[in-house]
């Protein structure tokens, strides 16, 4: 049967369904783009493109050779939960950025080190640049403004003087990007709103004629929200809206079909609509998901304070008629219609489709797909899953969707002696998993 018209109107959240969190967007014409964190896994920071804000096909990733992740930016033996940790997508004179953290933890160190970096494309279907380390850059979640022939760089950092366990401050500092360098004084803008614990994920508009910073807080659990803040010179001071957070499910139940929302980026439509992205978790199974962290959609509009006795800003209100993240909403372009996600691959291509993921950086010779045409070939090795050991197992993976799925694979396996083993697994990290597997 044929959808009816209203359910065509609609469209259904997450629209980026699977891992893919932090999301950050950027609209170029009548293209969209959003990139979203990628931890530990190789390629890194995929990017999605749209014409209609609900249907993403995955392009490419801003990580995608071996000499981006061997160096500073480290994908070989890098920790459980470390790597590319929120990314932000921009663009500018027909260039696009994407700038990041990389965190990385020595297998005998207790100290782990951030390098943020930037790399550019002028496609972003790749190639991508190599990494341009952000040198003194401390701390995570980086981002760019773009301001006249100025460029500025947000950044989260533990303050130096903090007011209790958890308290994260959003700096800025100008960027030379002739020299890849930050330059000129630092400015420590904001510690938060509602309690301003783990004050993270920063990003800078500019919009009648002033500053707006919108942060997470709270963590990625259950406390996590949006807050927005405002300036009329971009190195502060920022006032807080009194109406924080602007988006958050911390005030609704357990069970609610998702919590832990925020991390958000706005994107304004060539008709002046403006929407937000952020992440959020589906609370499918006991309150929780296989998936993770995933990308919603939610509108937006700009109000003025109306009350006489507040500055009179101009303030984002995210889902102005609920206030929350629903399941379904009119879709953002009529001429849309949202298809749903599968996936499917007979390896007839000569390259690997962009869906499969390694764990880390692969070992040359892993894999092989033109041997036998039709055929992906997995090699086995003395590596296997570790957490202590971060190995480099040949295992492929694509993002589980749904938490009520289906999965084939069609399998030829002659190994030449004991102890070898190939097959399936349901993987969510390195000692959380499921085998099914021959021997």
């Amino acid at each position: 049967a044929r959808p009816s018209a209203a359910r065509r109107a609609t469209y259904s959240n997450p629209i980026l369904r699977g891992s893919y969190p932090d999301p950050s967007i950027q609209r170029v014409g009548s293209d969209y783009y959003m990139v979203s964190s990628s931890f530990e896994y190789f390629p890194g920071i995929p990017i999605h493109h749209s014409k209609d804000l609900v249907n993403w096909e995955l392009v490419g990733y801003a990580l995608h050779r071996p000499e981006q992740v061997r160096g500073p930016v480290n994908l070989m033996d890098v920790q459980q939960d470390g790597g590319i940790q929120a990314a932000t997508i921009r663009y500018h004179n027909g260039t696009f950025y994407v700038i990041t953290t990389s965190v990385y933890q020595g297998i005998n160190s207790k100290e782990g080190n951030c390098t943020n970096f930037i790399v550019t494309a002028t496609d972003p279907r790749g190639p991508w640049s190599l990494p341009h380390v952000l040198e003194g850059a401390d701390g995570i979640d980086s981002s760019l403004l773009f301001d006249g022939d100025r460029v500025w760089y947000t950044g989260t950092h533990s303050p130096a003087t903090p007011d209790y366990l958890g308290e994260g401050e959003i700096w800025l500092q100008e960027v030379d990007l002739n020299t890849w360098s930050l330059i000129g004084p630092i400015s420590y803008l904001y510690r938060g709103a509602c309690g301003g614990v783990w004050t993270e994920g920063p990003h800078l508009y500019k919009r009648d004629g002033r500053y707006y910073l919108i942060t997470a807080e709270g963590g990625t659990g259950y406390h996590h929200a949006v807050m927005a803040a405002v300036a009329d010179k971009i190195t502060g001071p920022y006032v807080s809206n009194p109406r924080n957070p602007i988006l958050t499910t911390r005030h609704l139940s357990y069970n609610n079909w998702v919590t832990r929302v925020g991390h958000a980026d706005f994107v304004e439509l060539p008709d002046g609509r403006w929407y937000v992205v952020a992440l959020g978790v589906r609370s499918d199974i006991g309150q929780r998901s296989n998936m993770g962290r995933e990308s919603f959609l939610i509108p937006m509009v700009w109000e003025r304070e109306p009350d006489e006795y507040q500055p009179q800003y101009l303030w984002p209100v995210v889902a102005p008629e609920t206030g929350t993240v629903e399941r379904n909403l009119p879709l953002p372009l009529s001429a849309a219609q949202q298809q749903p996600a599968r996936f499917r691959d007979d390896f007839s291509g000569a390259k690997l489709g962009l869906e499969w993921n390694f764990r880390r950086l692969p070992l040359d010779g892993a894999f092989n797909l033109w041997a036998n045409p039709g055929h992906l070939r997995l090699f086995a090795r003395p590596e296997t899953i570790s957490l202590e050991q971060r190995s480099r197992p040949s295992m492929l993976g694509v993002r589980q969707i749904e938490s009520d799925f289906a999965f084939r694979a069609q399998m030829a396996f002659k190994p030449e002696a004991d102890g070898i083993a190939a097959g399936l697994v349901l993987w969510q990290k390195d000692d959380i998993y499921i085998l099914y597997t021959l021997t």
